[in-house]
C-alpha cells in the first residue's frame, strides 16, 4: 500500500518542503489575529472550533481531502511507494496545521497508511508575522 506523507509548515520559515503537491491555507482565516487564539495550536480545541465553525476552512479541507485522496489513487496505480503533500501557512501553528490534521485523521478512518508531520508547530506564536 502507498504511504501519504503529510507535512504543515510556515512559509516565513523555510522554504515548502520536497512534496509532489504544495498546498497553501493563506487564504483562510487567520486565528493569530484573534488574541484569545494567538497562543493555540492548530491541534488544541480552542483552534480546532474556530475553523470548524469556518465555511471556508471546511470546504477547503473537502477539496485538499478530494485532491489527495485522487492522486493516492493515480501513484498506487503507477506503482509509487508514497505520496507527499505539505500544506503551508504563515507561521505554521494554525491553518497548516489544522489541515494537515483533519486530513491525517480522515485517512487513518480510512486505513491508509498515513504519517503527519507538523515542521514549524516548535515555533513561538507570537514571533512577528
Amino acid at each position: 500500500m502507498i504511504e501519504l506523507k503529510l507535512i504543515s509548515f510556515g512559509r516565513k520559515f523555510a522554504p515548502a518542503p520536497d512534496a509532489h503537491f504544495v498546498l497553501d491555507a493563506r487564504g483562510l482565516n487567520n486565528p493569530y489575529w484573534v488574541k484569545s487564539l494567538r497562543g493555540f495550536s492548530g491541534l488544541e480545541q480552542p483552534i480546532t472550533e474556530f475553523f470548524a465553525q469556518d465555511p471556508h476552512c471546511q470546504q477547503q479541507l473537502e477539496l485538499f481531502f478530494g485532491l489527495t485522496k485522487h492522486n493516492l489513487h493515480l501513484f498506487q496505480t503507477k506503482g509509487k511507494s508514497e505520496l507527499i503533500i505539505a500544506i503551508g501557512c504563515t507561521g505554521g501553528r494554525h491553518r497548516s496545521v489544522y489541515l494537515c490534521n483533519q486530513l491525517y485523521l480522515r485517512f487513518q478512518e480510512l486505513d491508509q497508511n498515513c504519517q503527519c508531520q507538523h515542521r514549524d508547530l516548535h515555533h513561538d506564536s507570537h514571533e512577528s508575522y
